[in-house]
Parts: structure tokens; sequence; C-alpha cells
């Protein structure tokens, strides 16, 4: 990242658009469905079972915020994940199964649940809906903590097991600024507010015709890239293969803005159509990213 991989940035800032179709000023994600599902998951002679992909953890197996995560898939099991929460500020986390993703069979039948539990232990939030569907939780703690996002898969209920995907980010109706720090320079290391995500529901564009997202960085701190995803209808497979902030460079077909200096600016173009994820990711040194939505009539 510190040499800008393929020379990504340049002094004008500009929102990559690829396999994207350009409505006026809107990005409008196209998406592919359909996919034939066989009858059960992993039937393939010879398939084996996918590796559980890894996931940043700062010290204490804290999951950053905005990182997509994974969930073992097995009959019965339980996968927890630890998120640092503040007080005041509403999360949104969102489970869904695995879909296009080279496996086989249908996950109709597989009934994985997700809880929100406090340190203590005590479960505060559910999601529980019937096989098949997706689950989500949107939280606001009371008072600041290491909460855990448990997915379990229900062995009574389930008609077997499948992957299953966990992503997680700030909603912005509590408002769009966002704390992010860059790599520790003496140690290049990731620390936790290296990656965020912020989630701004399509309600949110309700009566207007375009929006935009402007990103207002402080004079401490150098952004790396925001990243833009919107998603509407059946939108597991589109976030199975393109949410990504972990990577160098923003997966392809996914529209960005790429930053030069400590303070630089950006702007990116949003769909009024759509529910949107933006990834930002810090590159160095530390402060409040705020992100203002300008809509137009």
């Amino acid at each position: 990242m510190v040499e800008r991989r393929m020379r990504q940035k340049n002094a004008n800032l500009k929102l990559k658009n690829t396999n994207f179709l350009i409505v006026g000023m809107v990005v409008v994600i196209v998406m592919t469905s359909g996919c034939e599902m066989p009858k059960s998951p992993f039937a393939m002679q010879g398939q084996s079972k996918p590796e559980k992909p890894s996931v940043p953890l700062s010290p204490g197996g804290i999951t950053p915020i905005g990182v997509k995560s994974h969930a073992d898939p097995q009959i019965g099991n339980r996968s927890v994940f630890k998120f640092n929460l503040d007080v005041g500020r509403t999360y949104e986390f969102f489970m869904n199964y695995v879909d296009n993703a080279g496996y086989t069979g249908t996950y109709a039948a597989v009934d994985d649940d997700m809880f929100i539990v406090d340190s203590k232990g005590t479960i505060i939030g559910t999601s529980t809906q019937s096989a098949g569907l997706p689950e989500h939780i949107s939280f606001t703690p009371r008072e600041s903590s290491v909460y855990s996002i448990l997915i379990m898969n229900d062995k009574k209920e389930s008609g077997g097991m499948w992957p299953v995907m966990l992503v997680s980010a700030l909603d912005y109706e509590w408002g769009g600024t966002l704390y992010i720090e860059g790599k520790d320079i003496n140690t290049q290391g990731a620390k936790y507010e290296t990656y965020n995500s912020l989630w701004i529901p399509s309600r949110t564009f309700s009566g207007y015709r375009s929006a935009q997202a402007r990103i207002n960085v402080p004079e401490t701190l150098d952004m790396y890239q925001v990243r833009v995803f919107c998603v509407s209808g059946d939108w597991n497979n589109y976030l199975y293969s393109s949410y990504d902030l972990q990577s160098v460079n923003a997966p392809a077909g996914v529209p960005y803005a790429s930053f030069e200096t400590m303070g630089t600016d950006a702007v990116v173009n949003l769909d009024v159509t759509k529910d949107c994820f933006l990834g930002l990711i810090g590159e160095w040194g530390y402060g409040n990213v705020n992100v203002e939505l300008v809509l137009g009539k």
C-alpha cells in the first residue's frame, strides 16, 4: 500500500467504474443471479470443504468493523466474532449464506441463527429467521464494551450445513464521523481501526435523484481508499465475490476513490435506489473522517 501499487493515485482523485453502468451521476451495479442449485452441499465427488478464510484480528481477538468474516460450515457449529463497540452508535450486522461460490447443493434447509452477546455472556439481541434466510441485527450499545456476535447452526432444526459470511458496519443515521487509524509507522502493522465500514440504507435517499458521499479527511490522516458497495435484492452473491477491504487493489468492478497525501479529501457517487456500504481504509496517521452526503433533486 505504501508505494500505492499500480500507481492508482494521481493529482486528481478519480472514481473508477469498470463494469458499472452510469446513469447521470449515479453508479448502478450490474449484478447477475439465477444460479442453479443442486440438491446437497459438497455433493460432487472429491470436493472438499473450503478452508476458513483468515480474518485480521487486533490484540484481544477483536474483529475490525467492516471486515468480512466467515463461519465454519459444520452442523451444530458455533462461531464467535468479537467487536469493540462504542456507546450510542448504531451497528449493523448482516449474516448470509455464501452463494455462487463453487459449492454444490442448496442452503434452503440450512438454519443458521445469529445472536449478540455482552461481555457477561448475556444474549441481548437475536435474529432467528427460518432456514435458508439471511439474518440481520441492528444494535445500539448502552455502554462501550466488547460484544460478541454468535452464529450458530441449529443442530435440531437445520437440514445440513453451508458456508456463512458476516459483514458489519456503522449505521450512517447516527452520524457520518468515523475514527480511522492507519498502520503503525514503526512496525508497519495494521491496527484495529485501519478498516471501517459505513452503512447507508436506501431510505436515506428517499425523494432524491442523485447522491454523493464527500469524504473529509483531517490533516493528521493519510487515507488509502474508500470503496463503494451498493446492493439490493439477492445481494449475498455480490458481497461474497466483491466485498473486500483487505485487498491491496479494489476488486474488479468495484468503484473507489484513492487518496494522495495527509488531509486529502475525495468524492464518490452512490446509487439512490440501493443500500450502500462505504468501505474506508486507513494508510498512515489517525483522525476523525467525516462523511457528508450531498443529495440532489
